[in-house]
């Protein structure tokens, strides 16, 4: 065999690897083409309208109850009123917020996990 060759089936062999210690990841639950997206309002974690200051958002969980979003985020939790939604944006109408116990997020770290990661919050 050529040298050609050889090497194109190393390469080969070496892409199979490499897909098996890296499998692929899983797809989206759910898709939805972006025309259909741009006509409804999105969150960018505002109170209100006038207020130009967004929340940092470290989105974790969302769920709905009858036309109630709460969105849960890393210290925050944010409740959308979807009657109250107006434009291109919507808003909460509340929003709560904790933070993690200082010992708990050092025992997070002693357990390897990095202490900005949505574990130790």
């Amino acid at each position: 065999m050529t040298t050609v060759v050889k090497a194109f089936i190393g390469l080969f062999w070496l892409l199979r690897l490499v897909c098996a210690v890296f499998p692929e990841e899983p797809g989206p639950l759910n898709f939805i083409p972006t025309e259909v997206v741009r006509r409804y309002p999105v969150f960018l974690g505002r109170p209100h309208r006038s207020t130009l200051r967004q929340e940092p958002l470290h989105i974790q969980r969302i769920l709905q109850v009858n036309r109630t979003l709460y969105i849960g985020a890393r210290d925050d939790l944010f409740r959308v009123e979807l009657d109250n939604v107006v434009g291109e944006e919507m808003f909460y109408s509340k929003k709560r917020t904790w933070e993690s116990n200082k010992n708990d997020i050092r025992i997070c770290r002693m357990k390897g996990k990095h202490e900005v990661s949505e574990f130790c919050h």
